[in-house]
């Protein structure tokens, strides 16, 4: 490909290379694990990738895995609404799978209720959408509406999630 910065598999510059199973390949800041899959569970999905019209089983299998690599950069991400003790409303996007909600937090004002605890929630996303909560050993419990919680839940988009003076609406967009 000649291109500036070069293409690389298995950490090894290459100009040109066949893959194996499970080789890595570097282009740029993205990276790639190789890997081959049965026909049968490969499914055609045309893309702007084509190199050629006519359609064969390497095509497909190609635009495929290229399609899922970039569905996976396109990520979900968590949208929390907190509505604080004082009814003032923040709106906060976190770009991560794991979040903790606390006085330590990063983000928001959770450091202002004394009724949080420095880590108080956990808040967990996985790569279908799902948000699960777990409360991590808080003073004062978590709810999910108005129940206390041990354990994993699950959050539905319709929830509410309470810690201490603060209401938290939990939903996973893309």
């Amino acid at each position: 490909m000649n291109s500036s910065n070069g293409t690389f598999v298995n950490g090894q510059r290459i100009v040109k290379a066949r893959l194996k199973e499970g080789d890595v390949l570097e282009i740029g800041k993205t990276v790639f694990r190789f890997g081959l899959e049965d026909e049968k569970n490969v499914r055609h999905i045309p893309t702007l990738y084509s190199s050629t019209k006519k359609s064969d089983k390497t095509t497909s299998l190609v635009d495929t895995l290229i399609e899922r690599e970039l569905k996976l950069a396109n990520k979900v991400f968590l949208e929390i609404v907190v509505t604080y003790g004082n009814n003032h409303r923040e709106t906060i996007e976190l770009h991560q799978k794991v979040a903790y909600i606390g006085r330590a937090s990063s983000f928001g004002s959770f450091d202002q209720d004394t009724e949080i605890s420095r880590k108080h929630l956990m808040i967990k996303l996985n790569d279908t959408g799902e948000v699960f909560i777990e409360d991590q050993g808080s003073t004062n419990g978590a709810f999910l509406n108005g129940q206390k919680i041990t354990g994993m839940h699950r959050v539905q988009p319709t929830d509410e999630v309470r810690v201490g003076r603060c209401v938290l609406k939990i939903t996973a967009k893309t």
